[in-house]
């Protein structure tokens, strides 16, 4: 299960910034919680970070009192902005996977369906499907044949 991410709300100087579980930890450890406990359990950090927030001061104002707002899936790609759409389903193409491709135009669940525009999966002659063979001389050379037609 994803990490939830909830929005910190400052409602002196409506500063908002998301935090999860790692910068509760940090905010309690800074506060002088949990200094001993190497990796306390998510419920117990919730807790005390609850019950902390009455006394958390804003980074940009300095009043206390923060809140904290609906938890937000950070999986959500409205949550990171919209930054390119699938070529074929017109879904929002994750950042993550746009940080490993730069260059994709396709989400991850359309990758492997055929292109139809450049598509050469099945023998212009005969029709049967078109498979993959490979050479056995020196270097390994891959080249599309039709099992029917040769």
């Amino acid at each position: 299960m994803p990490e939830l991410l909830q929005t910190l709300l400052c409602p002196a100087c409506k500063r908002q910034r998301l935090v999860g579980c790692s910068e509760k930890l940090t905010l309690l450890r800074d506060a002088g919680k949990l200094r001993r406990a190497k990796n306390p359990d998510p419920d117990l950090i919730r807790e005390l970070f609850t019950s902390l927030l009455p006394s958390l001061a804003c980074d940009r104002c300095d009043r206390a009192g923060l809140q904290l707002q609906a938890a937000v899936d950070e999986d959500d790609p409205e949550l990171w902005g919209e930054s390119r759409r699938c070529e074929v389903c017109q879904q929002p193409i994750m950042p993550e996977r746009l940080d490993v491709f730069p260059d994709a135009q396709r989400c991850a669940a359309c990758q492997d369906k055929p292109n139809p525009e450049t598509a050469d999966d099945f023998c212009p002659r005969c029709g049967d499907r078109l498979r993959v063979a490979t050479s056995t001389r020196g270097i390994t050379r891959y080249r599309t044949v039709c099992p029917t037609c040769g």
